[in-house]
Order: structure tokens, then C-alpha cells, then sequence
């Protein structure tokens, strides 16, 4: 059986004694296949200079709110009514990106869609062992944003580096992480 999808959403359930072998991006997998991983760069990047091009500040992108097991639509409502400032796109706002077919990026406007943003929401439908997608890993990696997302913990157990993204859950309050990125946003450096 093989699965990407996290398993409120997999359907894998139904099928739980039919297959003896698991592929997905679970560790424990029989095999192990991420949505993404780390991979050594041997070209020298200037983040000081990609930090100072980025003139918005966050985004989130999100296509479906529909049985969300984590409320991160009520979190970034919360975060927005705190101070954040925040651009909202996608179906659950009604605002497409101008331009961008959906999930295609053949034309590249996803990268000229989030590569002015310092920061990128990039929470994942439901917050589950090793469950990173894409909307981490290519935000943090093709276009040099920010990812915020829930739980350090499961990028953690992944050993992704703690300095390739924000944490919600390293503050004490949301309003103590909203007052961290307004710090942060003045920056001249990445963080």
C-alpha cells in the first residue's frame, strides 16, 4: 500500500489487514519514501541579499479547510486578529492567485507567487508523525522563504535543521510568536 496522504485522509483504514507492506512517508514504513529531504548544497547563496529582495511579509496559500483536524484556519484568523500581517489566498478565501493554475507550476508562478514573502504559512491539514509535505519543503527550499508551521516536534523527529523554520508551539502564546515576527520581519538577516 502506498500513501501520502496523512491517514484522516488516506483511506488506508479500510485496508489495514489486507497489506503486509507499507510505503509512505512514515518512518516506519516498510518503505520510506518523504515528500521531501536535505541535500548539501555546494553553491554559495546569499541569504542577506534574498532576505533584503522579499518586501511582503507572510502568506498563506491554502486550498481546502474541509475536516481539518487541526484548526489552522481558526489559528491564522487568531494570528491575524493578534497583529500578524498576513495575505490570504486560495478556495477557502475566495482569492486565487492571479494567474497561477492550480497546483501547476510548469510556468513557474508559484516561485513569482511566494518569492516576494519573508514568511509562508505552511501548516499541513492535520499535525501527524513525520507528516511534511510539500508546503514545507518547497517553500523553504525553491523559494527561500520562512516556513511557520505547528509543531516543532515532527520536523524534529525528521532532523530538518530547528533554523529552517518558525514554530508556533516554541512560544507560550500566540500572541508572544506574533511579537517574535515583527522582530523578526525587520531583520536584515535571515533567522
Amino acid at each position: 500500500m502506498w500513501a501520502l496522504e496523512n491517514p484522516f485522509f488516506s483511506g488506508i483504514e479500510e485496508y489495514k489487514d489486507y497489506f503486509n507492506w507499507t510505503m509512505g512517508y512514515r518512518r516506519d514504513s516498510d518503505v520510506f519514501m518523504p515528500y521531501g529531504a536535505l541535500i548539501k548544497s555546494h553553491e554559495t547563496i546569499n541569504y542577506t541579499e534574498i532576505w533584503k529582495s522579499k518586501k511582503k511579509e507572510v502568506v498563506w496559500l491554502v486550498s481546502n479547510n474541509i475536516e481539518i483536524k487541526n484548526q489552522r484556519k481558526e489559528v491564522v484568523e487568531k494570528l491575524k486578529e493578534l497583529g500578524m500581517q498576513v495575505d490570504l489566498f486560495g478556495k477557502v478565501y475566495g482569492n486565487e492567485p492571479d494567474g497561477c493554475s492550480r497546483y501547476g507550476d510548469d510556468d513557474g508562478c508559484e516561485e513569482k507567487f511566494y518569492s516576494p514573502y519573508k514568511f509562508t504559512i505552511s501548516f499541513e491539514n492535520s499535525n501527524c508523525q513525520d507528516y511534511v509535505t510539500e508546503k514545507f519543503w518547497k517553500k523553504a527550499g525553491r523559494y527561500k522563504t520562512v516556513p511557520i508551521v505547528m509543531e516543532r516536534k515532527i520536523y524534529r523527529d525528521l532532523e530538518i535543521p530547528d533554523s529552517m523554520y518558525i514554530a508556533i508551539d516554541d512560544f507560550p502564546s500566540l500572541q508572544e510568536f506574533v511579537d517574535y515576527l515583527k522582530k523578526c520581519r525587520r531583520m536584515r538577516r535571515s533567522i
